[in-house]
């Protein structure tokens, strides 16, 4: 016998009121009643969580033996054949690589976003864009170029007809997304601020809307989108100077209805198999954020920064606490190192010989670490700040020789990383305090640094 949810009938279109969805009707999405209830006398209701991740469990769509381009597409040089072998590239190779290995298997199941991609040409064309750039040759690169801006478009348009954005998935999935091939582009970065503060905006409306699903319930495309949103926002602060999604939406979002499941902290180490992105606490990237944030400013701390400074310190004290596991006690020696640049009292000298002994550390663990055990982004962050103040030609060379074993797959952060500390480390020579400063004021120096290294 089939179960309650399989049993009933599935809704045939992504969002509107329930009766409208049933009848194959457009529905405006005016609530508490549209106007198409209003008009035909009817009871307006709205989805439940239950609806919602029933609608989600539908056969899975087959692009390779469909005999044409589907019609999201039709605005796009693109062959069909190109089609079916760039989304099984996307399934097959991308896909896998997105989510961490050691997670359920309900988050490697992209089905329900494949199916928003068959009716969202942002959606589809971004698709296309990332897998046709990860093939690395010219002519997909030019497509993957086209894709882009196809999907940037259409995604223009379509916000500009949403009645409730918030709730539109294939939105979300969207941005996400673009997020995604902005970081694989090794040119710049010229639109990542952008969709990002477009998916916290969407997540934060989210948190807002009347039919948002109980966070007991919240699905597997929810959890993904929020975590890649915040691996995005807090670990490419230190890459684009200017970046700063999390400054107003890391207060409003309501981050606990997406880690609503999350375990006290020393468990969140050992079990991650509910954490398809992160690999750590959710708070862990908050406070990268937030020392990056702090970081970032070049006077003496004012009476309020020095509070939020105390703050970020325990917060660091505390997790350092709760792991022993190298990649992460590689980032807290990290985020020292950009405290100790902004502390309300230690003379410079004193900051220095502090500098001095957690890049010591850091180097330690970086001879054991491996590098293949670890989301790209998450080593590049610690090694771009190490790297930064690295004086010694034999740090240097540790540093640059974990670079480059990062830098067998394809990825633009790894070539923009190298720009940046091949300009830091082939500037003037100088005593050793001088280039440690130097190295601080680069790390976090605003839009011209950023401009002449990247």
């Amino acid at each position: 016998m089939a179960s309650p949810i399989q049993s009933k009938a599935r809704l045939r279109t992504q969002t509107g009121c329930l009766k409208c969805r049933k009848r194959r009707k457009k529905c405006d999405e005016v609530k508490p009643q549209c106007k198409g209830c209003i008009r035909n006398g009817l009871e307006c209701t709205w989805p439940t969580a239950a609806d919602l991740i029933a609608d989600r469990r539908r056969a899975p769509l087959s692009w390779k033996s469909q005999p044409s381009l589907p019609e999201v597409l039709s605005g796009l040089s693109l062959q069909h054949a190109d089609y079916v072998a760039l989304l099984s590239h996307f399934v097959d190779s991308i896909c896998p690589r997105i989510v961490r290995r050691e997670c359920r298997p309900e988050y490697f199941n992209h089905e329900y976003m494949l199916r928003l991609a068959y009716v969202c040409p942002p959606l589809m064309a971004v698709i296309i864009a990332v897998a046709a750039f990860d093939k690395e040759t010219p002519r997909y690169d030019r497509l993957a170029m086209e894709s882009y801006q196809f999907s940037l478009h259409n995604l223009r348009a379509r916000i500009a007809r949403a009645a409730n954005a918030g709730n539109d998935d294939a939105l979300l999935a969207t941005t996400v997304f673009l997020c995604v091939f902005e970081n694989l582009r090794s040119d710049t970065q010229l639109n990542l601020n952008l969709h990002l503060t477009a998916t916290g905006a969407l997540l934060t409306q989210r948190d807002s809307t009347e039919t948002q699903v109980d966070p007991r319930s919240v699905t597997v495309f929810e959890r993904l989108c929020a975590e890649s949103f915040l691996y995005h926002s807090s670990l490419m602060m230190l890459f684009n100077p200017s970046l700063d999604a999390l400054a107003n939406t890391g207060y409003t979002l309501n981050w606990t209805r997406y880690f609503s499941n999350s375990q006290p902290e020393a468990e969140v180490w050992s079990n991650k198999k509910t954490q398809p992105v992160l690999d750590a606490p959710y708070n862990l990237f908050l406070l990268i954020a937030g020392v990056t944030r702090l970081a970032r400013v070049t006077r003496p701390l004012n009476e309020g920064e020095v509070e939020t400074w105390k703050e970020l310190n325990y917060q660091l004290l505390e997790f350092k606490q709760t792991t022993s596991h190298d990649a992460y006690q590689l980032h807290f020696e990290a985020m020292h190192i950009m405290l100790l640049k902004v502390h309300p009292i230690l003379p410079e000298s004193e900051v220095m010989e502090q500098v001095y002994r957690v890049l010591q550390d850091g180097s330690s663990i970086l001879y054991a670490l491996d590098t293949h055990s670890n989301l790209l982004a998450y080593l590049l962050w610690p090694l771009t700040v190490l790297g930064s103040i690295a004086v010694d030609s034999q740090t240097r060379r540790l540093v640059k020789a974990k670079i480059d074993e990062l830098a067998r797959r394809r990825h633009g952060l790894i070539t923009r990383t190298q720009k940046w500390l091949r300009y830091t480390w082939d500037l003037p020579q100088g005593d050793r305090a001088m280039m440690t400063r130097r190295g601080l004021r680069i790390l976090v120096g605003g839009s011209q640094i950023g401009k002449e290294c990247v």
